[in-house]
């Protein structure tokens, strides 16, 4: 009996040992169930399922895997589902998480679940252990930092110990990616021994917070950012995550299929510039702006664009900053790439008349024969040192004073529960009051 209990052991150390040097390139995409537009099988390398609930404690909220048929034409595509996003909130996963036996509750029952439902493996998104947001209602208590940790240990060795013919269920993360997130959730060298792989949300750096214009997943710091600035970029991120022993290997790069906009409320129209956040819009949204009247703008420090129109500016990727992040991937030695959303990508070819999925397509052909490369010293910067004076193509042009403001369909989402401001309710508000007026007049 002894003899056995140590063998199992040792297997189950030698598993955690697995590496996944020489294996291609990860593509990770995420499906969203509101959006409902599944990728072409051969983009991805792995399509994620978003998202399941809970009740119980226990997941829940999915009836079947709509993604089964993507392996038709793809045979090794692996199918995971992701439980949590931003609008499952922390309630459940702190009560979840709180002891030993409401964790097992989860670990046991998840292993039915994605067998069930042909599942490959299983991705938590909780957004996020440890957050403390009152005025948004969500708070984790501290302690939730090293029970996420305790949670990723469990599922990894019932993972391990369920599997008796080799197909091992997948078990990976979706991370913050903001500095206080990182460090109130994430003890991050030790989740790194159990993830098989770890999904660096490395958009959303900008948005509500900030008061002035700027770019959500820019890959370098911009000039207008200094001291705790220049936290919000994905060169950080990736240094960050590697510094607290993250192996590079095992770090996938979030690239987003959307922009955020902000609003200019001064004549100062630049990137830095005052200015509130406006909203989320997909990148076939963009297209269509791009197909109008509004101009784009490179931003040479950070490396990404930008589009603009009336007092309205929109950070976004496009396929020539998805090349340098791309390149970035393979030079860093990561492990990967993560998509979202697969249904914000122009499906049709039709919004940016560019064939369809441009820019999931653009992740597939720069790296699609490209593999994992392992190092025992990565290093920590791959930028050079440059000067900080006449790094960015600012913009000053002159401007009517008349604003202008997006069609309706810019108030866009995310997460598919709304969006996150309604930064358009001002003029909509004097259109009301305008139609009131000309029916008193009229009638």
């Amino acid at each position: 009996m002894l003899h056995a209990l140590i063998s199992l052991s040792l297997i189950s150390v030698i598993i955690l040992k697995v590496n996944c040097c020489g294996e291609t390139l990860r593509r990770v995409c995420y499906y969203t169930s509101w959006g409902g537009i599944k990728p072409l099988p051969q983009h991805c390398t792995h399509v994620v399922h978003s998202f399941a609930k809970m009740e119980n404690g226990v997941l829940d909220g999915v009836w079947s895997n709509p993604l089964k048929e993507l392996k038709k034409d793809n045979p090794e595509l692996k199918l995971m589902v992701a439980v949590g996003g931003w609008g499952f909130g922390v309630t459940k996963m702190t009560e979840m998480l709180k002891d030993e036996s409401s964790r097992k509750k989860f670990v046991d029952h998840s292993v039915g679940f994605l067998r069930k439902f042909d599942f490959d493996g299983l991705d938590l998104d909780f957004e996020y252990p440890g957050i403390n947001m009152t005025e948004s209602n969500r708070f984790s208590p501290p302690e939730d930092k090293q029970r996420f940790t305790l949670l990723i240990k469990e599922l990894r060795e019932k993972f391990d110990s369920e599997s008796t013919d080799g197909n091992r269920l997948l078990l990976s993360a979706a991370l913050g990616c903001r500095k206080p997130d990182i460090d109130n959730g994430y003890e991050i060298d030790k989740i790194s021994q159990y993830l098989d792989f770890l999904n660096l949300m490395s958009y959303d750096l900008r948005g509500s917070m900030d008061e002035f214009a700027s770019h959500h997943s820019a890959l370098y710091p911009g000039s207008y950012e200094e001291g705790e600035q220049k936290v919000f970029n994905l060169d950080w991120v990736v240094n960050y995550f590697i510094s607290n022993g993250a192996p590079p290997e095992k770090l996938n790069l979030g690239l987003a299929m959307y922009g955020k906009s902000f609003i200019w409320n001064s004549d100062t129209r630049m990137i830095g510039g005052p200015a509130k956040f406006g909203d989320f819009v997909s990148y076939k949204q963009i297209c269509g702006y791009l197909n109008s009247k509004w101009k784009r703008v490179w931003v040479e420090d950070q490396q990404v664009p930008f589009i603009f129109q009336g007092n309205i500016m929109i950070g976004y990727d496009d396929p020539q900053s998805l090349g340098i992040k791309l390149n970035y991937t393979l030079q860093r030695g990561l492990g990967g790439i993560l998509i979202w959303s697969v249904d914000q990508d122009d499906n049709t070819g039709y919004a940016c008349n560019d064939g369809k999925f441009p820019l999931m397509t653009k992740v597939y052909e720069t790296i699609k024969d490209e593999k994992i490369v392992c190092t025992t010293t990565p290093k920590l910067t791959t930028k050079p040192v440059q000067s900080t004076t006449n790094r960015t193509k600012f913009i000053t042009p002159s401007w009517r004073k008349t604003s202008k403001f997006l069609p309706k369909d810019y108030r866009g989402t995310r997460y598919g529960i709304g969006g996150a401001n309604n930064c358009l309710k001002g003029p909509r508000l004097a259109q009301f009051f305008m139609l009131l007026f000309f029916a008193f007049v009229l009638f």
